[in-house]
């Protein structure tokens, strides 16, 4: 008997090579038996008997809530480690995976949630289109794509509003659109590997002052600020009309000045450019004086 991957079992993922280097694993023994599995058991490998697939558990993931538990049914695994390392260049990552994986299952924190969804800003404003994110998470806390997720957002009013969308691997996020201003809390819910998870949390959306709303120049409102301070307004097309404007005004120029007084003494280096004229000076006639 050697084993094969469950194409249903969804707690962590087994790829195509890891079922590729199964299949080349030594033959084991295993009991005899009718086996069923119990409520809320798993098998994440079947038994194969030659080239034939059967229906009959290997490796089961189960136990009641609160206390995980796996079954291997054979004690021979020991030889697909040995077979894979001879097989691979002493690499028998496939077997090594599978018993990390099992491992986290066993040990992880039933506690922590696969499913978080999030803002994908602090806040928004009412002209912006909210958007929210969704991770998805398998047993073992693997990234996990392509899950249906319904979500509930209610405003401070209590208006309900209902959305559903999956979560792709290239990370696009949920559109809500422009909303009114306000708080909203938002629950999102999803099945993932048969069991329900959800997550919940809140969005804010902030009034927007007016210079953001309008980024470009408004003609009309210059018009009318011009017209009411008695000026006018000038389009680049009429550049000749306003040279001729200001020749015509005969504007007189406006001369300015601006006076800087400081004391002589914080003038220092005007003190140390004298004191070297004076040490030059001393120097020189101490020099002729001795010759």
């Amino acid at each position: 008997m050697t084993p094969l991957p469950n194409p249903g079992f969804t707690r962590f993922a087994l790829d195509e090579k890891t079922a590729r280097r199964f299949a080349q694993y030594p033959p084991v023994a295993v009991p005899f038996a009718d086996l069923r599995l119990g409520p809320g058991a798993e098998a994440a490998l079947w038994q194969q008997v030659g080239r034939v697939a059967t229906q009959r558990p290997l490796l089961v993931f189960g136990g009641p809530t609160g206390r995980r538990q796996a079954t291997l049914l054979t004690d021979g695994g020991w030889q697909w480690r040995l077979s894979e390392a001879v097989a691979h260049d002493d690499r028998p990552e496939a077997y090594d995976r599978l018993i990390v994986r099992t491992i986290q299952l066993l040990t992880q924190n039933a506690r922590k949630k696969r499913l978080d969804a999030y803002p994908t800003q602090d806040a928004f404003g009412t002209q912006d289109d909210v958007t929210l994110a969704a991770e998805t998470y398998n047993a073992v806390f693997e990234r996990i794509y392509d899950q249906k997720i319904d979500l509930t957002l209610t405003s401070d009013s209590q208006r309900v509003r209902r959305f559903s969308f999956s979560n792709g691997a290239d990370g696009a996020p949920l559109h809500l659109g422009p909303l009114p201003a306000g708080r909203y809390r938002y629950q999102a819910r999803a099945t993932l590997g048969g069991q329900a998870q959800q997550d919940a949390g809140e969005l804010l959306v902030q009034n927007q002052p007016l210079e953001a709303l309008e980024s470009k120049a408004n003609p009309n409102l210059l018009a009318q600020l011009a017209r009411r301070s008695g000026q006018r307004l000038y389009y680049p097309a009429q550049f000749a009309q306003l040279t001729q404007d200001l020749l015509k005004a005969n504007y007189k120029p406006i001369l300015s000045s601006d006076e800087d007084l400081k004391d002589l003494i914080d003038q220092k280096w005007i003190f140390f450019l004298i004191l070297a004229f004076i040490t030059t000076e001393w120097a020189v006639r101490k020099y002729s004086g001795s010759v």
